[in-house]
Parts: C-alpha cells; structure tokens; sequence
C-alpha cells in the first residue's frame, strides 16, 4: 500500500456502506410496522425475528467495515475544504460507527 491516498471510495467500501444503509433503513421500517401490530398476531412475532437478525446483520457488517477501513484509507478531503468541515465531517463518521455499533448491541 502506498502513502498517496485515493481519489474515492473503493467499491467494498462503498459496497459496505450501501449493504448497511438498506439493511438499516429495512430495521427502521420493519420496526415502525411491527409495533403498531398487535402483541398476539403471528405477522409481528415473524417480523420481530426478522429484526433481531437484521440488527445482528448490521453488528456483523459493522465490525467489517470497521476493519476494512483500519487497513484501506480514506479519501483526502478537497484541498479548499476548511480545517472546521475535515472536524466535522471526521466527527460524523466517529459518530455513525458508534451508532452502527451502540444501536444494535442495545436491541440485542
């Protein structure tokens, strides 16, 4: 690997961040119908399955994306971009992988 860093994203990465985005976007929604079902209906307990092994899913592809990303780097921000975005934008991705870590782990 050299020290230059590359112009974009590479395709696992990009790959990892869209397989985890519809898997999220899948437990937001599958969550938000099965608690408006009833306790007893058998559609809500097949979806609550579904949930506990998408959010498992999300943990696993967490984990992997995190380690890809501890051995591939990241593309180097714009050269105008002010030193307050490269802070912030550092925090957000800081922040998601938290999240991507926290939320499922609290479900679980």
């Amino acid at each position: 690997m050299s020290g230059s860093r590359p112009l974009r994203y590479g395709d696992i990465a990009v790959g990892f961040h869209w397989l985890t985005a519809v898997f999220v976007f899948g437990l937001l929604i599958i969550g938000k119908y099965m608690t408006g079902l009833d306790e007893n209906d058998a559609l809500r307990f097949t979806l609550t399955q579904w949930h506990k092994t998408f959010g498992v899913l999300v943990l696993l592809l967490s984990l992997l994306r995190f380690l890809w990303r501890l051995f591939h780097p990241t593309p180097a921000h714009a050269p105008l971009t002010p030193l307050w975005e490269k802070l912030a934008a550092n925090l957000a991705h800081i922040t998601l992988y938290v999240l991507l870590f926290l939320i499922p782990m609290t479900g679980w």
